[in-house]
């Protein structure tokens, strides 16, 4: 499959756009007509001629880059976001999916990908949407198709190759490095500002109690003849990167993992001899927000600025 990909995505540098994707006849997306270049000019391979191997639980589906991205995008951003903040999540999963087939292709049984967020990306077929979004099937599919084809073909580079545009549902102010997570830098996923707070985003904050008991019953190795909170450090972005509870040493995702929390931008404090822990945003924090950008694009961003604020240094390519 890689090779035939490789193939199949060197060519995107040499043809024309072609129409863009047909839904349903009952749900056509009124005509947007083609982009044509003088005769000598090479043409631009759409999402619809190249094709990926997807594995979705036990079954190997092929499918054309375009259905996957329907499926994807679906899966990943709430149809009801902002266009343009669903165009960037098109724009990134596009990319992601070919760092991961192309730059560092993961076991998936043979297949280029899968269905799993916690591997590769979510993905949903078409019958789940329908039965998940009811009533509003008709409008929500007009929405996540338009926001992939009006990208068509788009993604993201950075020194010749597909970055590796990896997105999170929302942040504390600041987004986090790929090096504070994952020990490894990257001049493109770095921290930057993003807009969400509290009064923004529905479930942005929340807040937890453990007891000593819980703790010390939690925490292998714990001395509850240690102190509860010390040595606690943060990252750049304001994150837990490391903390000792009870004379065990934790890293914020390893607190982040045993305690369940939506993310590892956390506020520790003792309180009526337990632990009272504020959470602020869901996920790693790297790359895109979700959120961030769904408020972005309200307030008049397009998806290249979004693409550019969170992945700064890397190049729309198509």
């Amino acid at each position: 499959m890689k090779s035939r990909l490789a193939a199949s995505f060197l060519a995107a540098a040499f043809s024309i756009a072609l129409p863009l994707f047909n839904l349903p006849q009952e749900k056509a997306l009124s005509p947007q007509g083609s982009l044509w270049y003088e005769p000598s000019e090479p043409e631009i391979r759409s999402d619809s001629e190249l094709y990926i191997t997807l594995l979705d639980g036990d079954r190997a589906l092929t499918l054309s880059m375009e259905e996957y991205l329907y499926g994807a995008v679906a899966a990943e951003m709430p149809a009801s976001f902002h266009i343009e903040a669903l165009k960037a999540q098109a724009v990134a999963l596009r990319t992601y999916a070919l760092y991961k087939i192309e730059v560092s292709p993961s076991e998936n049984h043979g297949e280029d990908l899968c269905s799993s967020s916690s591997c590769c990306a979510a993905w949903k077929p078409d019958e789940y949407l329908r039965e998940k979004w009811g009533a509003d099937y008709a409008l929500y599919s007009r929405i996540i198709h338009s926001a992939v084809s009006s990208t068509d073909g788009e993604y993201l580079v950075y020194g010749g190759e597909p970055a590796l545009a990896v997105f999170h549902a929302s942040s504390d102010g600041k987004t986090e490095s790929s090096a504070a997570v994952w020990g490894k830098s990257l001049p493109y996923l770095v921290s930057v500002d993003t807009p969400e707070s509290v009064e923004t985003v529905r479930g942005f904050e929340e807040e937890v109690f453990f007891s000593r008991d819980e703790l010390l019953s939690l925490l292998s190795g714990a001395n509850a003849k240690k102190p509860l909170i010390s040595d606690e450090e943060r990252t750049e972005s304001g994150r837990l990167a490391s903390v000792t509870l009870f004379g065990v040493s934790l890293s914020g995702r390893q607190l982040r993992s045993l305690l369940g929390l939506g993310s590892t931008a956390v506020e520790l404090t003792e309180e009526d001899g337990g632990l009272k822990i504020t959470a602020r945003g869901r996920g790693h924090g790297v790359g895109m927000s979700q959120f961030g950008a769904d408020l972005m694009a309200k307030e008049g961003a397009d998806y290249r600025e979004i693409l550019s604020t969170y992945y700064p240094g890397t190049e729309l390519t198509k």
